[in-house]
């Protein structure tokens, strides 16, 4: 018995090894912030218009139609599309609530251009930390099937497109607050969340995880980062330079994320 017990713990480990290696990528975007230079006056609008960038195009060709697809498997018999928009709006809905506790006791919020960028770290780093959640999970459980191939790839397509998510929540942070070891900590501990989704989907949630319950969360992280996109990241990089060189930063992050996915 314990002979058949030890292989398999064996290979729990190396899923969370690599599970936790591809979380750690994060920390690799969020290294930028260690080297940007605060008096650069373009870095922080070209920034924020990148992650918007990156952000929306997560959502829109990963999240929604993995989550659609898999809602589509079968929740309690609902229509598919109403379920996934109800929880994209759902998502949007979350965020606009933590757009009013965040800033909670400072006064001059909303006149504070270091609390709004503060504001745009912290929304990014949540809803980037919620995303990486399922994310750990899938890496996890790819790393535990027959196939060792499929389960590498997907942890280095993981890998990859967690860097520009770091550079995301490290520059408005850095901008907002002075410190590079700050920005630098909270973007890191924002992909440290796959490896925490994976123990947890193991330890505790693998009873209620199913297609459905998982595409649900990605609809939801979805609506929260479009919601962040449009509502704080690129209205902030349009006050700070042209409309023309803030999408064309947009457009940059949207293309290497893009490139990112293209590995899975």
């Amino acid at each position: 018995m314990g002979g058949d017990t030890l292989p398999e713990i064996k290979i729990m480990q190396t899923a969370l090894a690599l599970t936790t290696l591809a979380g750690l990528a994060t920390a690799i975007g969020a290294a930028v912030a260690l080297f940007a230079k605060t008096e650069n006056t373009r870095i922080l609008p070209r920034a924020l218009a990148f992650s918007a960038g990156v952000m929306l195009c997560v959502s829109f060709l990963e999240l929604l139609p993995t989550g659609l697809a898999g809602i589509q498997s079968g929740f309690f018999g609902l229509d598919p599309w109403l379920v996934t928009a109800g929880a994209f709006l759902l998502g949007a809905m979350v965020v606009a609530i933590l757009e009013t506790w965040i800033p909670a006791g400072l006064e001059d919020a909303a006149a504070s251009s270091a609390n709004r960028l503060r504001k745009a770290g912290l929304l990014t780093a949540v809803s980037l930390a919620l995303h990486n959640f399922p994310e750990g999970v899938a890496v996890f459980v790819s790393n535990l099937g027959q196939s060792d191939a499929a389960g590498i790839a997907l942890t280095i397509a993981v890998a990859i497109h967690n860097i520009p998510e770091g550079i995301a929540v490290a520059i408005p942070v850095l901008f907002a607050t002075g410190s590079r070891l700050r920005a630098f900590h909270l973007a890191a501990l924002s992909g440290l969340t796959e490896p925490l989704g994976a123990l947890l989907a193991w330890a505790v949630l693998a009873p209620f995880l199913n297609p459905a319950v998982l595409g649900v969360v990605f609809a939801v992280v979805a609506g929260m980062m479009v919601y962040i996109s449009l509502k704080t990241l690129l209205p902030e990089a349009f006050a700070l330079q042209g409309r023309m060189d803030s999408l064309a930063s947009l457009a940059t992050g949207g293309l290497v994320m893009a490139a990112s996915l293209l590995s899975f």
